[in-house]
C-alpha cells in the first residue's frame, strides 16, 4: 500500500520554485547573452545614426538585428526571446522612445545635422 501512496506524491523538487534570480548561473549566462547583443544592435545602430537616415529605418533595422541576434541562441526548447521593447532614438524635443510606426507622419522624419549626440 505505501508502495502506491508514494507514487502520488509530487516530488521535493518538482514543489520549490525555479529559481529566476541572477543567483542561477543559468539566468546569468542568458542575461549575459542578451547583454551582447545589445551591445553589438546598439553599435550597430548609432554607426547608422547619420545626416538624412530615416528615423524609421534606423528603428526597423535595430529590430531585425535583434531578432537576428537572437534567433541564434538557445535553439531547443521553449524560450521566450525577440524584442523585448522597440528601437528607439531620442530626437530634439522627444527625450526618449521615439519610435515611429511606419503609418504615422513622423515616419518620413530624417536626421539633420547637429540631431546626433554619439
Amino acid at each position: 500500500m505505501s508502495k502506491i501512496a508514494d507514487k502520488k506524491k509530487p516530488a521535493a523538487a518538482a514543489l520549490e520554485p525555479e529559481d529566476i534570480t541572477v543567483a542561477n548561473t543559468d539566468v546569468l549566462t542568458k542575461y549575459k547573452a542578451a547583454a551582447d547583443i545589445t551591445n553589438r544592435v546598439i553599435a550597430q545602430v548609432t554607426a547608422t545614426c547619420v545626416d538624412g537616415a530615416s528615423i524609421l529605418e534606423i528603428c526597423v533595422n535595430g529590430d531585425k538585428a535583434i531578432e537576428e541576434g537572437t534567433k541564434a541562441v538557445y535553439t531547443k526548447g521553449k524560450i521566450s526571446k525577440g524584442v523585448g521593447f522597440p528601437t528607439c532614438i531620442s530626437v530634439n524635443n522627444v527625450i526618449c522612445h521615439f519610435s515611429p510606426l511606419a503609418t504615422e507622419s513622423e515616419a518620413a522624419q530624417t536626421l539633420k545635422n547637429g540631431d546626433m549626440v554619439k
